[in-house]
């Protein structure tokens, strides 16, 4: 699906030694400041404009050595044949390079001239000018157009999307035969005002300069084609009915920056204006900047949707954990590149992602809310359960309540919680955080009200805690293991392996409930019968580590009903 599959680096910028990373169809850069997240970025698009280039690109340190190739940059970039258009050209390049090809770029400064000379290196040869490449490698390579997009250039984005709004407007008149006449007429009656207007005033101009100049003359003379003369004054939008119109110019750089990333999109993407081959590609450069944290979020979600990633290859730099964990979106075709002290520490395609790597990545990002921002930007409803056991979340899945995340106690659960009710809109969904009622409830009071009380089943309360965030509280006193209709029988055999007939403690206990019995001597004095024990000893971690070995020994399942109503209850989240 995408075009270009790798990129290698050298002598540009921080990137001294040969640098490469992956390219897929979504490729993010992250690291800290100065780890090279942007030479990769400036470094791809000088590959397609020599004229991007200066000569403070080169490496610093690697210039100042003055050993062999200080005054050389080299990027290379990788393609993949297979998505070539063009029948015939396509056939022919996979004769010639196989599955991909790759041409290197070497971008020479004499310091001396102050000059910038270009190669080119290809299938093993190397040519001096672009022409010299073979006539397919130069079609797929002019093929690629690249947009560098920065939030802080917003008056430089709102330029390009004028002159791209431009060229859109005549290319898709001129396809109406009638609008097409019109054109022709209006040409013509700028033809004749042309030449009045060109003689007006240069005699106007002439005459004034002849205060300083008394012989001189000038000669102004306007476009010839109406082309030149159209343009797009400005983009303005309002953000609800309302609300006045603003033009964009006199906009904050945050609403400019969306309303411009849209704008680019809805022209790079129109293929009408590109006959033949036509591969656009974005560099993005931390797109982030100026944004509020629900925008981040709308900003990234689009970033990583299907169709914008269906239209466009991007490559992307930013510090938001929100944009990065709405990559979450397409997992196959995205990947990370985790870059540090510029190299390429690690790179991802976030599909494999494991914990390890969201662990290592929240800490280079400096959030640990990252955890949960990718948790939350996975595809379809959520569900997290309270309980880390691996047998546990089996479980559920068994009984058809497939668990997005299992957490670690009520803390863990509490700061997910916090992030899904400040954060929202990472995709239209809703998650559901089911939580025991056997302690820890406490840090969740000011949330579970009758004011956010949705629903009850059989002492299962659902309460929303957000737009999409909801809370599904167990019934009075249960935990997991009460989920399974097999923890009373469980929990009564170990009650009567330490108290006796009278609720007195027995002299010994076996190995695996001396903890238990530990805190059964705290409380014989309170213990008269069955229904007193049970409620010392139920949360008991021995109690609960026997009984989750007969579930694995003998395959217990959650009680039907109490299936059903958990199940009944998130499809009443809505």
């Amino acid at each position: 699906m995408h075009f270009l599959k790798k990129l290698t680096v050298r002598n540009f910028r921080c990137l001294r030694q040969e640098t490469s990373i992956d390219l897929h169809q979504s490729t993010y850069l992250v690291g800290a400041n100065n780890s090279g997240k942007t030479a990769f970025l400036a470094a791809l698009r000088c590959f397609f404009d020599t004229n991007a280039f200066k000569p403070s690109d080169l490496n610093k340190t690697e210039f100042a050595a003055k050993q062999k190739d200080f005054n050389t940059t080299d990027i290379t970039v990788e393609f993949d044949t297979t998505v070539v258009e063009g029948k015939a050209r396509k056939k022919r390049m996979m004769a010639n390079y196989g599955e991909s090809f790759s041409v290197r770029k070497t971008i020479t400064y004499r310091e001396a001239s102050k000059t910038v000379s270009v190669e080119y290196t290809n299938n093993g040869k190397r040519f001096q000018f672009f022409d010299g490449l073979d006539k397919d490698v130069q079609d797929v390579l002019n093929a690629v157009v690249i947009s560098y997009i920065h939030p802080q250039e917003g008056s430089d984005l709102l330029t390009k999307a004028q002159e791209k709004f431009k060229q859109r407007l005549f290319h898709n008149w001129g396809r109406h035969v009638a609008i097409s006449d019109q054109l022709k007429e209006l040409q013509k009656q700028w033809g004749e005002l042309r030449k009045t207007a060109n003689t007006y005033l240069s005699a106007a101009l002439t005459e004034n300069l002849h205060r300083f100049w008394p012989g001189s003359s000038t000669v102004i003379d306007l476009p010839e084609s109406i082309e030149e003369i159209v343009a797009v004054s400005d983009i303005s939008f309002r953000s609800s009915p309302s609300l006045p119109e603003v033009t964009l110019t006199s906009q904050g750089t945050g609403a400019q920056s969306i309303v411009l990333y849209q704008t680019h999109y809805l022209l790079d993407s129109d293929r009408s204006l590109h006959r033949g081959f036509y591969v656009p590609i974005w560099l993005l450069e931390e797109p982030e900047s100026f944004l509020h944290g629900d925008i981040t979020v709308k900003l990234g979600n689009l970033l990583a949707s299907t169709e914008w990633l269906g239209s466009i290859q991007m490559i992307v730099s930013t510090h938001s954990p929100i944009v990065l964990a709405c990559s979450r979106q397409n997992p196959d075709i995205t990947s990370w590149a985790v870059l540090d002290e510029h190299k390429l520490q690690k790179q991802l395609v976030v599909s494999e992602v494991t914990d390890k790597d969201i662990e290592m990545v929240a800490k280079l990002m400096g959030d640990s809310n990252f955890e949960a921002y990718f948790a939350a930007s996975q595809v379809g409803s959520l569900l997290f359960i309270e309980d880390k056991r691996p047998l546990t979340k089996q479980k559920f899945e068994e009984a058809g309540l497939n668990v997005s995340k299992a957490f670690d106690g009520t803390s863990e659960a509490k700061k997910y919680v916090d992030v899904f009710r400040t954060v929202e809109g990472f995709a239209a969904k809703k998650a559901v955080v089911l939580l025991d009622n056997d302690k820890g409830t406490k840090e969740f009071g000011p949330l579970m009200t009758n004011s956010t009380k949705v629903k009850e089943q059989d002492g299962f309360t659902l309460y929303r805690v957000g737009s999409a965030a909801f809370i599904l509280l167990m019934p009075k006193s249960f935990a997991a293991e009460d989920l399974f209709e097999e923890f009373e029988e469980t929990l009564e055999d170990c009650i009567g392996k330490i108290f006796d007939s009278n609720y007195d403690l027995r002299p010994k206990v076996i190995l695996a409930l001396t903890r238990a019995a530990g805190t059964a001597r705290r409380v014989v004095g309170e213990v008269n019968n069955m229904d007193d024990a049970k409620r010392h000893l139920r949360n008991e971690q021995d109690v609960k580590d026997i009984f989750w070995g007969k579930v694995k020994s003998a395959n217990y399942q959650i009680a039907a009903d109490k299936v059903t109503a958990i199940k009944a209850l998130i499809e009443a989240a809505q």
